[in-house]
C-alpha cells in the first residue's frame, strides 16, 4: 500500500462496486451478450472497458451502436438482468471483502456502496451476497453519475457525516475524482479498471493492492 499521510480519523467508508469489490467480469460479459441479443457486432475488450465500465452504460451504448436508440429501454434492461444474473458466476466478492466489512463494522464504521449500477441490479448483489450496507447510492438516485461529485455527498448526506470523516474506495479514476470533488478522501484500489499511473494521476490518496489494507488506514 503506498501511503501519503497516517491513519486517518475516518467514521465512514463508500465503496464502488465493480472492479472493488467484485470483479469486472459480469459487466464485461453482459455488454457482450447485449451485443450478440440484439444482432449488433461484438465490442472488444478494450471498447467495454473503456466505454462501458463506471459509465451510464444506456448513454454509452447508444453512442456505440446509434442504431440502438429505437430500442433503448429494451437493450438496457436485457444488459441489467444479464449483469445481476453473471454477478453469481463470475468469482463472486473478491475474498478481501467479507472479512473488510466484518472489521469495520467492529470497529464503528458506517459503510455505503455508491455505484452507477441500477438500484435492481445492487439489490440482488446484495441479497445473494449477503452484504448489509448502511447506504446506497445508486444510477436512479442521481442526475450525475461520476465523476460528478453528486453520488458521493448524497451518501454523505444519508450517513450523516462530515467529508473529511470519509474514506472513499474504488477502482476507477472517476471514483477518485468524484471523491477528492466532494471533499473525502479518496483510495485507488488495484482490483479493476484503474493501475497505479491512473490512479495516482486521478488523485488517489493511498494506492492499495487490496480492499483488506483499508483496515490500515482506519482506526
Amino acid at each position: 500500500m503506498r501511503k501519503k499521510n497516517m491513519k486517518g480519523s475516518f467514521r465512514a467508508v463508500l465503496f464502488d462496486i465493480d472492479g472493488t469489490l467484485i470483479s469486472l467480469d459480469p459487466i464485461m460479459e453482459a455488454a457482450k451478450a447485449t451485443c450478440r441479443a440484439f444482432g449488433f457486432r461484438e465490442l472488444s475488450t478494450e471498447e467495454v472497458m473503456e466505454n462501458i465500465v463506471s459509465k451510464a452504460f444506456a448513454r454509452e451504448f447508444t453512442n456505440l451502436f446509434p442504431e440502438s436508440r429505437r430500442h433503448k429501454r429494451d437493450v438496457e434492461q436485457f444488459f441489467v438482468a444479464i449483469s445481476s444474473e453473471n454477478q453469481k458466476h463470475y468469482g463472486g466478492l473478491f475474498k478481501t471483502v467479507r472479512p473488510t466489512f466484518a472489521a469495520l463494522h467492529k470497529r464503528g464504521m458506517r459503510i455505503a456502496l455508491v455505484t452507477t449500477k441500477h438500484r435492481y441490479s445492487v439489490r440482488k448483489f446484495l441479497g445473494h451476497f449477503r452484504l448489509h450496507p448502511d447506504a446506497l447510492v445508486c444510477f436512479e438516485d442521481v442526475r450525475h453519475i461520476k465523476p460528478s461529485p453528486e453520488p458521493v455527498r448524497k451518501a454523505l448526506k444519508k450517513l450523516g457525516v462530515r467529508p473529511e470523516e470519509v474514506l472513499f474506495v474504488g477502482d476507477h479514476p472517476y471514483d477518485i475524482i468524484a471523491g477528492k470533488r466532494a471533499g473525502v478522501t479518496p483510495a485507488g484500489v488495484l482490483t479493476g479498471y484503474g493501475d497505479r499511473r491512473s490512479l495516482k494521476r486521478a488523485g488517489a490518496r493511498f494506492l492499495l493492492n487490496d480492499l483488506s489494507e483499508v483496515l490500515q488506514l482506519v482506526k
